[in-house]
């Protein structure tokens, strides 16, 4: 499975056209948008539910979008779930984050 955490479904155009992207791009079946606000697809998993046990050896978590590190939060947020599946064997991408407003206690 391919799990896909940015800021998608949030009403901002280009994390959802990232996302699209991603979905024409890789197989549609096998790409779960990982959400915080609200799903923008029906294959979706909440942040909330993940645990170490979400992910195996032969997933993928791609962590990508524009602002995501817009806060210390943020960066909690996204460090968490790509520890949680680099434990579990999966494979994390970090991919064209933007980081304006980031600041050094990030």
């Amino acid at each position: 499975m391919i799990y896909a955490f940015g800021a998608y479904g949030t009403n901002n155009l280009g994390d959802d056209a990232i996302f699209l992207g991603l979905q024409q791009t890789l197989p549609k079946d096998r790409v779960v948008q990982v959400y915080i606000n609200r799903p923008s697809i029906m294959d979706s998993i909440c942040y909330d539910t993940i645990t170490n046990e979400t992910f195996t050896k032969k997933d993928h978590l791609v962590i990508g979008g524009g602002g995501l590190l817009h806060c210390k939060h943020a960066v909690e947020d996204y460090t968490r779930i790509a520890v949680l599946a680099k434990a579990s064997g999966a494979k994390v991408h970090i991919r064209r984050i933007g980081a304006e407003g980031i600041k050094a206690e990030f």
